[in-house]
């Protein structure tokens, strides 16, 4: 038979079509493209009979391989089909959260893109007309200096679900003392939200923070910072007028 032939249209076969180096190298080329090799002779029931009977005594069962644990280092035995990174299901909340982290670091947050806000001598990047507030309330209403963004990650637990928390701003007040301050809405204690859920959670790790950095702890939400609310709306106002 001329090699240079197709097996199955009998056409010359112009190029090399596969893409396995391993089967280029070991097997020659004798069908023209994919669609030539899928349309091959059927299977004798000799044949399938003999495929059937070695795949019964040689069941394909993934070899279990030990691997480390990405997040607390303990060695577990996972497939070699599916490498797990984690240990189990805490470990592995555990990293998403700190990836969901990086993003949220690096782009803001899944739902808002952050935006240069410029208020006065303060430039800086936020992800939310909520943060436009707080920085105007910081401004304006408190006389702090230097706000910028804070980047260091607060670690914390929901039972068994490992959570981060990353607080919007570090800036200077007028006493002289480092404020950190995170911006939140109003929380509602029967709603069950994410939002609203963890924020006891968030509050207690950022007050355990500042007391060992002795820093001042600033917690601006509508009850406690009633003017940010007003500022809140008036920046909205604004946003649609535009």
């Amino acid at each position: 038979m001329d090699r240079s032939l197709c097996k199955t249209c009998k056409q010359p076969i112009a190029s090399e079509w596969r893409s396995d180096r391993s089967t280029i190298k070991n097997n020659p080329l004798i069908y023209c493209s994919r669609k030539c090799s899928n349309s091959r002779g059927k299977r004798s029931e000799e044949v399938k009979n003999k495929i059937a009977n070695t795949l019964k005594q040689k069941p394909r069962t993934a070899k279990p391989v030990q691997n480390s644990c990405i997040v607390c280092g303990d060695v577990f035995e996972t497939s070699s089909s599916k490498r797990r990174k984690t240990c189990n299901k805490t470990c592995k909340n555990y990293w998403h959260s700190l990836k969901r982290q990086e993003y949220i670091k690096e782009h803001g947050s899944f739902s808002t893109l952050r935006e240069i806000f410029t208020y006065k001598s303060t430039t800086i990047d936020v992800d939310s007309n909520l943060e436009k507030a707080g920085i105007v309330y910081l401004t304006d209403i408190l006389g702090a200096k230097r706000i910028e963004r804070f980047y260091s990650i607060l670690n914390f637990w929901e039972g068994d679900a490992h959570r981060t928390f990353n607080p919007d701003f570090i800036c200077r007040l007028k006493n002289g003392r480092t404020a950190l301050a995170e911006v939140k809405q109003k929380w509602i204690q029967s709603s069950d939200h994410d939002y609203n859920r963890t924020i006891p959670l968030k509050k207690k790790v950022l007050e355990e923070y500042c007391s060992v950095c002795d820093y001042d702890m600033l917690w601006l939400d509508f009850d406690n910072a009633p003017e940010m609310k007003q500022i809140y709306k008036k920046i909205l106002v604004e946003r649609n007028d535009k």
